[in-house]
Order: structure tokens, then C-alpha cells, then sequence
């Protein structure tokens, strides 16, 4: 009886050890779709617009699915970059995160998960950290020119307000 007992424990812990190297193969398959995973913005002035795109690329055999992305913190918004959910091989995408430093001051970090369903269910878990100052603001956060002719002007006004020394 004892005998069976110990071989049922070994072939339980075999089983259970097998199942744990798995788990990390599922998820690094997903990983290795990103050459980065971690941004530093640095110091970014309250109200501008600080934003970086963590570039992925498939490149296995099998179309990638990104059912989702989310953020650990209100602090960064997140979001697929064109809307760009799926990716067959060696296609090109991105999640891109944006510091939203209209709301927030002072240090700051977050962790973006963004979830997998094909062709294996995985998460990717991204990390962005800045710090927002508050004496220092752009009013608007960004400024956007369109299309400019090569040689014509193009302008647009910001104020920049500083708070304290």
C-alpha cells in the first residue's frame, strides 16, 4: 500500500512540475513578440502629451490575437495601436501608452497587461514609469500640424506657465 502511495505522489509531482514549465512557455512565446518591455518617459510637464508605442511583430506560423490590453493605473492610458488586433506572420502592431499628465502629478508607474487569445491563450505584462510635474504646465498638452508643404510656415501657439521657482 505504501508503495502505491509514493508512486502516486511521484507521478502527482511529475505531472504538476511538467504543468509549471508549461505555463512558462505559454506565456514566453508572447513575450518574445516585443523587443521592449519596459519605457521610461522621464519628466513630463503637467498637461503635456507624453506617449510611447511598444512595438510587437509576429513572427511564428499562426495568426496572434490581442483580445485586450489594460493599464494598472489611471495614470497611463492604453490602447492598440490602429485598432490593429490582429497579426499574421510576420505582420507588424503596436500598444501604445499615453501619460495622462492632466490628471496626475508627481512619480508615477504602471503596468500594462495585454492579453493573447490565439493562437494560445497568454498575458504580456508592459511597465511604463514617469514623473509628472506640476509646476510646470503647456496649455494645449500637444500641438498638432497636419499636413505642412515642404518650405511653407506652419505655427501654432502654446503657453507654458511655470509654477514656483
Amino acid at each position: 500500500m505504501q508503495a502505491r502511495s509514493l508512486l502516486g505522489r511521484i507521478a502527482l509531482t511529475t505531472i504538476a512540475v511538467a504543468s509549471a514549465g508549461h505555463t512558462g512557455w505559454s506565456q514566453e512565446w508572447a513575450r518574445k513578440m516585443f523587443a521592449v518591455r519596459f519605457h521610461e518617459f522621464g519628466t513630463v510637464a503637467r498637461g503635456s502629451k507624453a506617449e510611447f508605442c511598444f512595438d510587437l511583430t509576429n513572427p511564428y506560423l499562426e495568426d496572434v490575437r490581442i483580445a485586450s490590453v489594460r493599464s494598472s493605473c489611471g495614470c497611463t492610458s492604453v490602447y492598440i495601436k490602429d485598432d490593429k488586433r490582429e497579426l499574421k506572420t510576420y505582420e507588424r502592431g503596436g500598444i501604445v501608452a499615453r501619460v495622462n499628465s492632466s490628471s496626475y502629478s508627481g512619480r508615477y508607474g504602471a503596468t500594462i497587461t495585454v492579453t493573447f487569445d490565439r493562437p494560445y491563450f497568454a498575458e504580456v505584462q508592459l511597465q511604463v514609469a514617469s514623473y509628472i510635474r506640476p509646476d510646470v504646465v503647456f496649455e494645449p498638452g500637444s500641438v498638432q500640424f497636419g499636413t505642412v508643404a515642404q518650405g511653407q510656415p506652419a505655427e501654432q501657439k502654446v503657453t507654458v506657465t511655470c509654477y514656483g521657482n
